[in-house]
């Protein structure tokens, strides 16, 4: 059993060695995945502004463009002050490459019932994985406590966006 174990370690250990360890993002990185996600949900809504149908979904993208245009701008602000400025990371540039990917399928869709649901079903899948990415990622890395404050807020402000977005996808499922 010994020669086992030592063996399975033998084998494993190669692998593990070349796994790259990822690196535990800077404050000036956190905030830029912040703002990341923040342009795309702004991208978004002001598609969605344009192709909504229904009059619920309107009022939530508006709200989207105010909260998370808010958010940028406390960001912008936080960032300024720190003297950091923003930097890119992997994390943003994959913020970034999602956010382009849902638009790209948003603009495929004419105005109406269908481009409601898909743009509040979006909603609801950015939220929740933009929540998934501030518990496992970011929030863990904070240093700064100003920044640890904001990263709070706005996960605070995701997760009341979160919700407005599953309760209208509830409303639109009859549709």
């Amino acid at each position: 059993m010994k020669a086992f174990a030592l063996a399975l370690l033998a084998f494993a250990w190669p692998a593990a060695a070349q796994a790259p360890v990822p690196q535990r993002l800077s404050d000036a990185q956190i905030l830029q995945a912040l703002k990341s996600a923040d342009d795309a949900e702004i991208a978004a809504a002001r598609l969605a502004l344009q192709r909504a149908y229904a009059q619920p979904v309107s009022s939530f993208a508006d709200r989207m463009i105010h909260d998370h245009g808010a958010l940028d701008g406390k960001i912008k602000a936080l960032s300024r002050s720190l003297g950091a400025g923003l930097q890119e990371s992997s994390e943003s540039r994959r913020l970034d490459a999602g956010g382009e990917r849902a638009l790209a399928g948003l603009r495929g869709l004419a105005k109406g019932p269908d481009f409601d649901r898909t743009y509040v079903n979006e909603q609801v899948e950015e939220h929740r994985s933009l929540l998934d990415e501030i518990d496992e990622r970011l929030a863990p890395a904070v240093r700064n406590p100003r920044v640890a404050t904001l990263v709070g807020k706005a996960r605070d402000l995701i997760a009341a966006h979160l919700a407005a977005a599953r309760q209208l996808q509830a409303g639109l499922q009859g549709r």
